[in-house]
């Protein structure tokens, strides 16, 4: 795919990660992390965007990090970079956001939840790096483009492909370390294939989702502090009390099971709750619902429906630039 000029034209901003990592031979699957060489922006597109008349590529460099070291002001920045390209490039087609895969399911969703823009938005990043032998950079980049310049696209929110799957940014997350299928959709799979001929949609989320979810945090500075706990057996309230004493506005429980603590953290979550802290139950188990009972609720508890922890982290963030009520942050847990 070239960069020459032609009526579709697709943004590629750069965020750093694997995709864009210099491997140290051509079977560094891993080594890379200890130096970190990053090829730029304009590099990368011309090494994996393959020739093509049909698309004008647009390369932005946005950041040059892991993903490990990519949090929420970054992702309030990339955000306001995101609205800035679609109001400099009106007619632009689709952006691709390249990242690393660490965070990269948090990104995805934070932009999901704030983005106020039409044009699809995906979010793509690769397991091993360019150059390495059987590297996933080029045809995880391909296959990205092809779906933001896809018709289909619009409408679904923020996306994420991955292996030659489309999901929703709300439901997909990083399930293995190495493997290059590491990319999956616990609960309700994809949204569609990158097949090599075409790209097939055969499903779509009924959540709320970019850009017509209830919030807008373009004129935000910071977001407020969500903390994750995880519980496991003879855990205390250790961990409970310092992030209440550090002032974190929210917790999430990365519970047991349906979502429960010991009892110890039990406890130190609903103190939590009396001074102000709202707290969320979610899953450590990798899929199904966390379930309100109404004890649960007549205690001030959240409950996550069946976003992981890290993605009910996100969610709660973003709720609590509106300072919702208990009940009012329960159903947007319910409709996003």
């Amino acid at each position: 795919m070239s960069t020459t000029s032609s009526r579709t034209s697709v943004a590629v901003i750069h965020c750093g990660g694997t995709i864009s990592n210099i491997p140290l031979d051509p079977y560094d699957y891993f080594a890379y992390v200890d130096h970190a060489e990053l090829m730029p922006i304009d590099r990368l597109v011309e090494l994996l965007a393959p020739a093509a008349t049909d698309v004008e590529l647009i390369p932005m460099q946005f950041s040059a990090k892991g993903s490990t070291a990519f949090g929420p002001s970054d992702w309030l920045a990339l955000g306001k970079r995101i609205h800035e390209v679609v109001e400099e490039h009106p007619d632009i087609t689709g952006i691709v956001v390249l990242h690393g895969t660490a965070s990269l399911e948090e990104t995805a969703y934070f932009l999901d939840l704030t983005l106020k823009v039409d044009v699809p938005v995906v979010v793509t990043g690769a397991m091993r790096p360019p150059g390495t032998q059987g590297s996933d950079a080029p045809v995880n980049l391909r296959n990205a483009i092809r779906t933001a310049m896809h018709p289909g696209s619009r409408g679904l929110g923020v996306l994420v492909v991955f292996d030659e799957g489309i999901y929703a940014a709300r439901d997909v997350t990083k399930g293995s370390t190495y493997r290059v299928d590491a990319f999956h959709g616990p609960d309700l799979g994809m949204l569609g294939r990158t097949d090599w001929d075409e790209i097939t949609f055969f499903g779509r989320s009924s959540r709320r989702h970019a850009p017509h979810s209830v919030f807008d945090v373009r004129a935000i500075q910071a977001v407020p502090r969500v903390d994750i706990v995880a519980a496991y057996p003879g855990a205390d309230a250790v961990p409970i009390e310092a992030l209440v004493t550090s002032g974190t506005r929210g917790i999430v429980l990365a519970g047991m099971g349906a979502g429960f603590g010991t009892p110890e953290q039990k406890r130190a979550l609903l103190h939590a709750i009396r001074l102000g802290v709202r707290v969320v139950l979610s899953n450590r188990t990798g899929s199904g619902r966390v379930l309100r009972t109404p004890t649960m609720r007549q205690e001030g508890f959240v409950t996550g429906d069946s976003l992981s922890p890290q993605k009910a982290m996100v969610l709660t963030m973003v709720a609590l630039t509106r300072n919702p009520s208990t009940e009012q942050l329960q159903r947007w847990f319910s409709e996003h």
